[in-house]
């Protein structure tokens, strides 16, 4: 069971998908109209579960469901580069970085994004991203989790509607109208190479489509759910002629069909039984070499049934030896594991000591952006301080640090900083010479009886 979830500015389409003899079907399916406006303290996030949590409980849906979540046009985007010949992992990540930082406000540590490529001519190819703020994702994971819901996989809109229509053009515009706002999405190569928001006023979707047919050359246009009246303001971008209206598949339906034909979103998470369909056919040759191997080995258990009940009165026999022997063993693994544990933990510097430190030794006008423990490293980064003045808080504890990344450039404003600090390797201490030793191995006492 899972559940899909498609948001717009109008609404929320909701649906369960459930597992049946012949596949995932859509079990039940409703459009749900937002809850109040939010109050300043309530996040978007509480506000979208406040909304379906009732619908949620009269479906029954279980602890721990998966949700395949979509968002609303006008939180994240989408980003598109063009670029010639194949690039390699390391070159495809430089240029989705750099494709990120040109079309999007936000530092690349604040992101959460899915990429894909596809070949858009002979020798060019299209990069197509679809990105989300990491703290929008944060915060509706965290509201999901309290409702007893985990969030599998965020989809972009775009994708699920890239095959909303057979066309033989090669770039295309599509207007979709939910509510009081209009998304539009252009197409190349099968892929979103843009997308954005804006009022349902034909003045203002005109001169949105204006700037954007001057950069991306998109024909023909096709609306989706448009007023009669912005429809035919559009016509104008096609030498007079009416604009094609087409009616889209529920969300639902988009959500379930990009999922099983193994469309990626962000923050993947594998599915065990869509991967258990996937291999089917080897699992069958597995269960038919298994079948094979339990008949012979049932001719094989019957030739050695005298000499398997002649080991067993043995195991009777010994089974009392036996268990005193793993009851003591069982008592050395425990001790041994508590050793190790003791052990450790004198070497190592806890995160409950890290951040004990940090609350009382940090600037007072500098904060953390990012913590991250391991027991052999820890990585910082905030504002307001340098990455030396952070570094030497550890320097009088039994914290033993070593600096291993250099401080980022200054910024007169904000002061940045991001360091890492290692644990350092003691080298043991050569043992002493033995001045009375004469080189003779030393002969051990005798044993007395």
């Amino acid at each position: 069971m899972k559940l899909a979830i498609a948001l717009d500015a109008a609404g929320i389409d909701l649906a369960l998908l459930a597992r049946g003899i012949t596949g995932w079907r859509i079990e039940k399916e409703v459009r749900l109209p937002w809850r109040v406006a939010p109050t300043a303290q309530e996040s978007f996030a509480e506000r979208l579960v406040g909304t379906i949590r009732p619908t949620l409980l009269a479906w029954g849906v279980k602890p721990q469901t998966e949700a395949l979540i979509v968002p609303p046009a006008e939180i994240g985007g989408i980003a598109s580069a063009t670029f010639e010949g194949k690039l390699d992992d390391e070159q495809l990540r430089t240029k989705i970085e750099q494709t990120l930082a040109a079309r999007q406000p936000f530092p690349l540590r604040e992101l959460e994004y899915d990429s894909r490529v596809v070949v858009a001519g002979k020798n060019a190819s299209l990069l197509s991203i679809f990105w989300l703020p990491r703290g929008w994702v944060i915060e509706c994971k965290a509201a999901f989790a309290r409702l007893g819901v985990l969030i599998a996989e965020f989809y972009g809109r775009a994708p699920l509607l890239a095959g909303s229509r057979e066309s033989s053009h090669a770039a295309w515009l599509l207007l979709e109208q939910a509510g009081n706002t209009v998304s539009a999405y252009a197409f190349r190569a099968g892929v979103p190479e843009l997308m954005f928001s804006t009022p349902a006023d034909p003045a203002a979707l005109g001169l949105s489509i204006q700037a954007m047919l001057g950069s991306y050359e998109a024909r023909p246009i096709v609306g989706s759910g448009l007023d009669p009246a912005l429809a035919q303001s559009c016509a104008r971008f096609q030498e007079g002629r009416a604009l094609v209206q087409i009616t889209q598949a529920s969300a639902g339906y988009l959500i379930l069909r990009h999922w099983l034909s193994g469309g990626a979103g962000i923050w993947v998470k594998p599915d065990p039984q869509l991967v258990l369909a996937r291999y089917t056919p080897a699992l069958i040759a597995v269960v038919v070499l298994a079948l094979v191997g339990v008949v012979g080995a049932s001719w094989y258990e019957r030739s050695l049934s005298a000499e398997v009940k002649q080991l067993g009165s043995t195991q009777a026999k010994l089974a009392p030896t036996f268990r005193k022997v793993e009851a003591k063993q069982r008592e050395v693994f425990a001790l041994q594991a508590q050793l190790d544990r003791f052990d450790r933990f004198g070497k190592l510097a806890s995160p409950l000591e890290t951040l004990t430190l940090l609350s009382e030794k940090m600037p007072e006008k500098s904060w953390l952006v990012r913590y991250h423990y391991r027991p052999e490293s820890i990585v910082l980064e905030g504002y307001g301080s340098t990455a030396s003045d952070v570094g030497k808080l550890f320097g009088k504890t039994k914290l033993v640090m070593t600096p291993a990344q250099a401080q980022v450039a200054q910024d007169p404003k904000l002061k940045p900083f991001a360091l890492t600090l290692n644990e350092q390797q003691v080298k043991p201490r050569p043992a002493k010479a033995n001045p009375k030793s004469t080189g003779k191995p030393t002969e051990k006492p005798a044993l007395k009886s």
